[in-house]
């Protein structure tokens, strides 16, 4: 799909739409992911700027995604996403816009169930910089749901990949 989006960008000078939806768990945000990196891949840029696209991923899942009961990754946000082509072919900028879509997962929890990603990260990855108790349950918070770990999610890690992303 997105190799024939490309193709018909560059050879008929259309602009192109994707649009990627589904049930939680259908794969929605690794579907995003593999489009941008194909499309980094094969369009690139003079300046970089396909790196700093792809780089904004962590950030965006960290604040924006949070484990329920159906998906570990789930994302409680909509996002619009447009990519903008120079007259090469190459990617010359991006523009990302955000809708929340569960406003009341900011103020309470269901069980097992956990909140933004972001949350987690901070308080596992604190070293002693911030004013925080380095344990989720001891947050009121957080500890609305008693789900503090999650199973193939390594918050410690992902944090220095937000981290990383955000220098």
């Amino acid at each position: 799909v997105a190799n024939s989006a490309y193709i018909r960008l560059r050879i008929q000078a259309q602009d192109q739409a994707m649009l990627i939806s589904g049930e939680s768990g259908a794969g929605k945000t690794e579907t995003t992911k593999q489009i941008l990196s194909f499309l980094a891949e094969i369009a690139g840029s003079s300046t970089n700027v396909e790196q700093r696209i792809l780089s904004a991923n962590p950030v965006l899942e960290a604040f924006g995604n949070a484990k329920t009961v159906r998906n570990n990754n789930s994302s409680r946000f909509g996002r619009w996403m447009q990519v903008h082509f120079d007259e090469r072919g190459s990617i010359s900028s991006a523009h990302i816009e955000n809708y929340l879509l569960e406003k009341s997962r900011v103020v309470s929890l269901a069980k097992d169930e956990r909140s933004y990603h972001i949350f987690y990260q901070l308080i596992i990855s604190n070293s002693n910089t911030l004013p925080l108790e380095n344990d989720a349950s001891k947050h009121t918070y957080l500890a609305q749901s008693r789900c503090f770990k999650v199973k193939n999610i390594d918050d410690k890690a992902d944090f220095k990949d937000v981290s990383t992303s955000l220098q």
